[in-house]
């Protein structure tokens, strides 16, 4: 609900800056703040308003100017646009010599001019006078990610969770590595770290599912069905992507031939409920997608060991 209400007060907000004739510098300075607060991405529209602020009111924005310069700055690198965020970068650089703030900017300036070294050494030094900035080795982490050094991403982000095991979007990204890389088990940690933060989010739960799915074997499967079953009752509707997984893991489970009576009986029963809610998410859909995912579903039954 909070989500919805931040994309229908952000839609307002775009509505304003875009028309024919632009904002005002009230209207502006309400956009910026609103779309940093929140965390939008937008990244052409701050730039355009951000800059027709500082053009028209730069000298009248108070403290506000810098917050402004910096958030055009990233929208400016967001957009590949060189220059502006050069302009801004020096606006900044100028009026705070000695800021680490302004020193990672640089680093992310660099980073985007493809001067990877520079960009490296950049962060070494700021890391070295402040190793609790949280912020500065998650850009190490995504300037290793630029230069496709997977597995040294993967080190830094352990050595990061090591220090700061509270970061949720740390664990998210250690484990979107581990899944590029492959490494299925570490992945399985990483959502299990997640799920201690939000027990109660049926996308963790589906995404753990579907990395014991991968895994493979009847323990796993049986683990990977738990937390697909988990995620439909946490949400039963419009929730495809855990009654899909929930079908295809029950199918695999049931062509192992090592699950007891019980859990046969078990077995039956998911798929029954999954397939049910896999017809009725799609009951909207073209008829070539339904006829085609119901084939799918009876040869699923057939070896599950029912008639559905």
């Amino acid at each position: 609900v909070c989500v919805f209400f931040l994309h229908m007060e952000l839609a307002d907000h775009l509505a304003v800056v875009r028309r024919s004739q632009g904002p005002s510098k009230v209207e502006a300075l309400a956009f910026l703040r609103f779309v940093r607060t929140s965390k939008a991405r937008c990244s052409a529209d701050v730039r355009d308003v951000g800059q027709m602020l500082l053009t028209s009111h730069g000298s009248s924005l108070g403290d506000d100017v810098w917050a402004v310069y910096e958030q055009v700055m990233i929208a400016a690198l967001d957009c590949n646009d060189a220059t502006l965020a050069r302009d801004c970068l020096e606006a900044l650089q100028a009026r705070f010599p000695e800021s680490q703030r302004v020193g990672r900017l640089q680093a992310m300036q660099q980073e985007a001019d493809g001067e990877f070294k520079e960009a490296t050494s950049t962060l070494n030094d700021l890391v070295t006078a402040n190793p609790a900035n949280a912020l500065l080795p998650k850009r190490q982490v995504a300037l290793l990610k630029a230069r496709g050094d997977i597995a040294g991403a993967v080190q830094e982000l352990n050595n990061f969770v090591a220090r700061f095991q509270a970061d949720e979007s740390a664990w998210h990204q250690l484990a979107d590595l581990h899944l590029l890389s492959g490494n299925f088990a570490a992945a399985v940690f990483c959502f299990e770290e997640l799920l201690l933060f939000n027990p109660y989010s049926h996308v963790l739960h589906t995404r753990l599912a579907e990395a014991y799915y991968s895994m493979g074997g009847a323990p796993n499967l049986l683990a990977a069905r738990r937390h697909f079953a988990q995620s439909l009752d946490l949400k039963g509707r419009a929730n495809a992507r855990a009654s899909l997984g929930l079908c295809m893991c029950t199918h695999a489970l049931a062509a192992t031939n090592s699950l007891s009576e019980a859990e046969t009986s078990m077995n039956v029963q998911l798929f029954t409920t999954a397939s049910e809610r896999v017809r009725n998410d799609h009951s909207s859909a073209d008829s070539n997608l339904r006829e085609c995912l119901q084939h799918v579903l009876q040869g699923q039954a057939s070896v599950v060991g029912t008639t559905n």
